[in-house]
């Protein structure tokens, strides 16, 4: 083999070798680029879905304070006529109870 044909021959590899490569790196180019636009696609729609929520919860902020405002409003007419319309009676020497000792832990005797 000469050294014309060695030369060529190496020149048909390092051809055959640059083609794959460049092959290799334009196919990679592109599922990068799918990639990419993959994600911004996600975030885009992610951003989007969040400024929606936040409106949701502002509006159901909203909602909930006017809810307060009028319970307020309301729990401010009752007054000691009002209950006895409704049949209930003030009661004079309330007694209260309390359990010093849980269910489970009755049968061991151990205080909370």
């Amino acid at each position: 083999m000469s050294l014309s044909q060695t030369k060529e021959r190496v020149i048909d590899i390092f051809n055959g070798s640059l083609e794959r490569f460049v092959r290799s790196a334009m196919i990679l180019s592109a599922a990068l680029f799918f990639v990419y636009v993959i994600v911004v696609g996600l975030i885009t729609f992610s951003v989007v879905h969040r400024k929606t929520v936040q409106g949701q919860t502002k509006q159901l902020r909203s909602d909930i304070a006017s809810l307060e405002l009028s319970y307020l409003a309301q729990a401010n007419t009752i007054d000691m006529a009002y209950v006895q319309t409704l049949g209930y009676t003030e009661v004079k020497n309330p007694t209260y109870t309390n359990r010093t000792e849980g269910l489970a832990l009755l049968s061991t005797h151990e205080s909370l």
